[in-house]
Formats: C-alpha cells, structure tokens, sequence
C-alpha cells in the first residue's frame, strides 16, 4: 500500500519534473528526474488535439506483438518502446539504482512495457512500477523478471479497464473502490440540460481522477 500511495504522490507532482519527453509517431509522453539514485518517471495521458488522434490509433492498434516471449499489445508497445529508445539514447543510466515508473489510463498500459523493456536492459537496477486505470496490454505468457515489480492499481468497475478483452495484465492487480463485477460496465448514461433540450452523454465514473483518489484515501485508512 505503501508504494501505491507513493506512486500517486509521483502522479501529483510529476507534472513539475525538469525532464519531459513525447514522441510524435506514437504519442507516447513520459515526465522524468533523477533524485539520487533513484530515477522517477511518470507515463501521461496526452492533453491536446492532434496528440489525442495519435492517442485513439495507439489504442486501436491492438494486435499482438512479440518481444522475447512476452506478447504484448501492438500500439501500446509500440509507444514503450519509442520512450526506451529515447531514454536509453539520451539518459545516463550509470548512477541509477532505482526505477519507479508511473502511469495513469493510457500512459498506466505503456508504463508496464517500458518496465519490462528497461528491466530487461538494466538487469542490476531495481524498478517498481505501478500503473493506475490501466487497460490491458499483454498476454498471460509474459515473463517475470527478478528485478521488476509492477502492481495495476484499478478503481470499481473502470470499463478502460476491462479492454481489450483478449488482453490481460502483467503482475500483481490491486483492486480499490466498490466490488468487482464482469458484468458491470462502469458505464453512466447521464443527460445535460442544455438550451437545446435534453442532451445524453456517456461518462466513466470510475475512471475519474477525483474518484481514484477519494478510494485510495478510503483504502489507506481503512
């Protein structure tokens, strides 16, 4: 629970590292700096336009790709892997010890394999990852590394959560929020009152920043 909670701090504040870096092809995004010997990166969600059309593609690539025996979501690896090429290309990796990766919806699939990709690479450095509303990117026959742990932190019944449903996820799954269902959606149908008239829209309730947060407050001090 201890590195749950330490992760969101990350998320909190990660967005005022002095190291940022997005790749234009894949839309893979990643806020970084190193503290000692200890190098926190957090895996984002992109927030503009033409990034998200990037987004929806990486998403919707979703054949499986093969990387020394593990399989893994074609889009979301593509994006992990556009970030270990930069990182590995431009970081000093010779005075780290630690490795705590964190990501949230999107960035929460990428942050895993780029993970495993690292973990592969600095077999002697120790990383933690943990990814909060992940949906899933790999298959069951992904391998586990000795210096890596990583921990899928999912709210309720996150809908994002369940997909693509012939994925999976790789290491250990904490469940926070109300009971999990498979038949429940976390899907709400809501109407906004407009000028027009009655308007529907969709809404994902438990993949809410807001809602996340309050449940892992709720969980900690329980």
């Amino acid at each position: 629970m201890t590195l749950i909670l330490k992760a969101w701090q990350i998320k909190k504040e990660a967005r005022k590292y002095k190291n940022y870096y997005q790749c234009a092809a894949t839309g893979g995004k990643i806020f970084y700096e190193l503290k000692a010997e200890t190098l926190f990166i957090y895996c984002s969600v992109t927030d503009n336009e033409p990034s998200l059309k990037i987004d929806w593609l990486t998403n919707l690539s979703a054949g499986e790709f093969r990387h020394n025996g593990n399989i893994f979501h074609y889009g979301f690896y593509r994006a992990a892997k556009s970030l270990f090429d930069y990182l590995t290309l431009t970081f000093n990796f010779l005075h780290v010890e630690n490795i705590v990766i964190v990501g949230y919806s999107q960035g929460a699939a990428i942050a895993p394999i780029l993970s495993i990709l690292l973990s592969e690479q600095f077999q002697s450095v120790k990383i933690d990852c943990v990814s909060f509303e992940a949906p899933n990117y790999c298959k069951k026959a992904c391998l586990k590394n000795a210096n890596l742990e990583v921990v899928n932190v999912i709210n309720g019944n996150d809908t994002v959560t369940k997909h693509p449903t012939y994925f999976t996820k790789y290491g250990d799954i904490v469940y926070i929020g109300a009971p999990r269902k498979w038949y429940k959606t976390g899907i709400v149908f809501r109407y906004d009152k407009t000028q027009s008239g009655m308007r529907k829209f969709v809404d994902i309730p438990e993949h809410q920043y807001r809602s996340v947060e309050e449940n892992l407050f709720n969980m900690a001090v329980l």
